[in-house]
């Protein structure tokens, strides 16, 4: 329920305004997490080891059977991503990435490539 009410356009504009441009920021993505944990603190000064956290699974869900799956079809995705909500969450999202200092420019084209490959007809 927390990211339909703080999508990425809520904390854009309550966070990232235009008088914050002299402001430096930094991004976190979940599937990066100890990667860019580790570089932020590197650029802000640690020289000594960062602690970072093994994954430890806590529930295994392997053998459960739920009543909707990961997968979505074509027609479903091509809805999904050509819905003006979508459109406007990649927007912004690309937008944090490229203000953030610990994002270069060859990992936002990763996140660019991995968007297109779900999003095929994504505008970027």
């Amino acid at each position: 329920a927390g990211h339909l009410y703080f999508d990425y356009r809520n904390f854009h504009a309550q966070v990232l305004s235009t008088k914050d441009d002299d402001k430096l920021h930094f991004a976190v993505r979940t599937e990066n997490l100890w990667q860019d944990w580790v570089h932020i603190n590197r650029l802000l000064g640690q020289r000594s080891n960062v602690t970072t956290y093994e994954h430890q699974v806590l529930r295994d869900s392997t053998n459960t059977q739920f009543p909707v799956t990961a997968e979505i079809g074509d027609l479903e995705r091509t809805y999904l991503c050509n819905s003006p909500a979508m459109q406007e969450e990649y927007k912004v999202y690309f937008d944090i990435l490229s203000r953030s200092i610990n994002i270069n420019d060859e990992e936002l084209g990763k996140m660019k490539q991995l968007a297109k490959k779900n999003c095929p007809t994504l505008e970027l």
